[in-house]
């Protein structure tokens, strides 16, 4: 079975790391495929949304980079129809509420601060699992 993708976008290729790392202690295996600014991730998912399905199960995208910063991304990915239904999920170290409140207003799936040790990485993950391993509620749970 293949891997679920993750689109990230972050200029810091340290988080994409860690985000792997993290789905791995997790003992979920991903696809990360990162964009190093808002410019470079609008490409790649032009060219992604013309595959059949969208190849990414989950968009991540830090609010701080250079070219198009985060808001203006997920401003424009929520205008795009092909992307309906697909999680979008803003990652930021931001902690200021203005922040916080402007992105609340651009409509993202969550809003979360990233980790700055790894137990609050497994918790990061814990809250992204979700949108790429979604259960199956018609399958029953093993005891």
């Amino acid at each position: 079975m293949p891997k679920p993708k993750l689109f990230l976008a972050d200029d810091n290729p340290l988080d994409g790391m860690l985000l792997n790392m993290g789905f791995a202690e997790a003992g979920r295996a991903v696809e990360i495929v990162q964009a190093r600014d808002g410019a470079h991730a609008t490409c790649l998912l032009q060219e992604a949304v013309l595959e059949v399905p969208f190849p990414f199960g989950l968009i991540v995208i830090d609010l701080n980079m250079p070219k198009v910063d985060g808001l203006e991304l997920l401003t424009r990915l929520r205008g795009w129809p092909q992307l309906t239904g697909v999680p979008i999920v803003i990652l930021t170290s931001s902690t200021s509420p203005a922040d916080r409140q402007r992105s609340l207003l651009c409509n993202p799936t969550a809003f979360l601060i990233k980790a700055d040790d790894f137990g609050g990485l497994a918790s990061v993950v814990g809250k992204l699992v979700p949108y790429l391993f979604p259960e199956n509620p018609a399958e029953p749970q093993a005891a």
